[in-house]
């Protein structure tokens, strides 16, 4: 199996490269990551300027990671169009230090790199894992499950350009871990919290708060309209399972074209 690894996070997160072990297990496996943290760049792409490969001895094989200045929707792009010979089997982007669950999916880089491959009709996978104030992640434990999730929703033999989200729980300890459920996107937002400051040469800047101690709204009251055909990915992981969401990178809204008014 040809692999392609992406994530947001660069090579400032351990889970990267134990995923990228992990997943060595499966085949080969082609690393492209961005060289600086990208985290919350959604789908954005580079276009006002050039971009730059560089590559890194990595590991006791001593395979290259390459390194690109850009965003990850940017990695997946460059690493399709350019430097794989052939497209890969999957595309796998993680270990994203934080969940994406909830509208989260919406700004995620880690999110938008997988729906990225989507469009090009590859199955991909975004990774993540909840952070807490009381522990680290534990990113061996959550790659090996990673790795066994991709295997077993593979198995499953999912339609070509299918986006699956995991979200695993910052349980690993004494084995807390309750299961994994299929789930839907919340669309519970978090609240968002500005710091004000003035820096040095007086100017007045806000600077957005976040992090596992945010608090979350309640629902839109748009939520009722939505088939509910699964549990919610935030309600899932808060309550101790692994969350797995199916996405789609259409967001046209069928149920107002079911029966559109009339212009």
């Amino acid at each position: 199996m040809n692999i392609l690894l992406t994530n947001d996070d660069s090579l400032s997160t351990p889970g990267l490269k134990l995923l990228r072990k992990e997943l060595c297990r499966l085949g080969k496996v082609t690393t492209v990551i961005p060289s600086n943290q990208r985290s919350a760049s959604s789908h954005a792409i580079t276009i006002f300027q050039p971009l730059f490969i560089n590559k890194i001895l990595c590991g006791a094989r001593q395979e290259y990671i390459y390194t690109l200045d850009g965003t990850p929707t940017d990695c997946v792009k460059i690493a399709l169009s350019k430097m794989m010979k052939k497209l890969p089997d999957i595309v796998v982007s993680g270990i994203n230090a934080g969940a994406n669950v909830g509208v989260d999916v919406f700004y995620s880089g880690t999110v938008a790199a997988a729906l990225e491959a989507s469009l090009w009709g590859l199955t991909s996978f975004a990774v993540s894992v909840e952070k807490s104030s009381k522990r680290n992640p534990d990113f061996k434990k959550a790659a090996r499950k990673s790795v066994s999730l991709i295997k077993s929703l593979l198995a499953m033999k999912p339609a070509r350009g299918s986006v699956f989200n995991i979200n695993l729980p910052n349980q690993f300890h004494r084995s807390r871990i309750k299961g994994t459920k299929f789930t839907h996107q919340d669309l519970a937002m978090t609240r968002d919290e500005f710091i004000q400051g003035t820096d040095p040469r007086g100017r007045h800047y806000y600077w957005m708060k976040s992090g596992p101690a945010a608090q979350w709204q309640k629902k839109r009251k748009t939520e009722h309209l939505l088939p509910i055909l699964a549990p919610s990915d935030l309600k899932t992981l808060r309550a101790g399972y692994i969350s797995i969401t199916p996405l789609k990178a259409n967001f046209t809204d069928y149920q107002f074209l079911a029966n559109p008014p009339k212009i």
